[in-house]
């Protein structure tokens, strides 16, 4: 008796061991893993909670450089000496590479555009983009959703869009209407327009209606040498990239959209298509009064856009 007694004794003494090792290793891995870095640019009293009632952990100078595993409300979830924390956003700027910090300084002249989203390639020629999005809050740009990857024109960036070239222009757009052929997804905030059987996109560059959306009840190939339906599965969901609008531009390109995707390998003839998992996600995200913009392109292309 007195031999299992001791045994049961050794057996919790190393199931005990075990699982705070366990518990250790499973707090070291969560904190390893970060997604980005921040810089503070205060003397900050880091947390153990996101709160400003929480206990200070920590004190550490203006410029010390903190790995952020996420971002909560408005706090940031850092890992400091292999320890969580949190600190408030407002006392951090986030850490950008010299080509992501190149991008948000075209938006000082644009001062109202509070939500980005860039599409950005590795090559003029490729025909694939990975979309980041980006808010601007307490004075900084700011991430926000997970990136995405997109599809692009068959004949990728160009810097000199023509109509019918299958390219995507490279550049910075703002953000328009929201459209689809049911009825507007719950959570958009942009305004929606739903197609019908009688909306087309026309593309026809000799046409006065060149680049607008055109409610016609009529035969379209009477009126017009080229047009898109609206009512169609491809653009289920998608929204206005004002590409070429304002002032309308013959040949210069037209109905370049967001829209669905046939799939990851698929190409467009000119317009940035998503999953719409992802797009649905992009279109509850944009918020009319951040009036969004979209940045398409490589970073070589775009370091010569104003």
């Amino acid at each position: 008796m007195k031999k299992l007694l001791i045994g049961g004794i050794i057996l919790l003494f190393l199931f005990d061991m075990f699982r705070a090792k366990a518990v250790a290793s499973g707090k070291q891995e969560s904190c390893s893993r970060t997604s980005f870095q921040i810089a503070v640019k205060q003397p900050v009293s880091l947390k153990d909670k996101p709160s400003t009632g929480a206990s200070a952990v920590a004190i550490i100078p203006d410029k010390t450089i903190l790995n952020v595993m996420e971002r909560i409300g408005s706090w940031y979830k850092v890992c400091r000496s292999n320890s969580v924390a949190y600190t408030e956003m407002k006392t951090a700027r986030e850490i950008y590479s010299a080509n992501e910090a190149m991008v948000f300084a075209k938006f000082k002249n644009r001062p109202k555009t509070g939500q980005v989203m860039t599409a950005i390639g590795k090559t003029a020629s490729g025909t694939t983009a990975k979309v980041n999005t980006y808010v601007k809050l307490y004075g900084e740009w700011r991430r926000s959703l997970n990136q995405m990857d997109a599809v692009l024109g068959y004949n990728g960036f160009s810097s000199a869009k023509r109509e019918g070239d299958g390219a995507t222009p490279a550049g910075i757009y703002k953000l328009g209407t929201v459209f689809g052929t049911g009825v507007k997804p719950p959570g958009v905030k942009m305004y929606y327009k739903r197609a019908g059987k009688y909306d087309y996109w026309v593309d026809d560059p000799a046409s006065p209606d060149y680049n607008k959306w055109v409610t016609y009840s009529g035969d379209p190939k009477r009126k017009w040498r080229s047009f898109e339906r609206m009512n169609q599965p491809l653009y289920k969901y998608g929204m206005v990239i004002e590409y070429n609008r304002n002032p309308i531009i013959k040949n210069k390109g037209s109905a370049i959209f967001l829209h669905t995707w046939k799939g990851p390998a698929s190409k467009t003839a000119g317009c940035v298509a998503l999953s719409e998992t992802n797009l649905i996600t992009l279109l509850k995200w944009f918020d009319p009064k951040q009036q969004p913009a979209i940045v398409m392109g490589t970073y070589s292309q775009l370091k010569t856009i104003q």
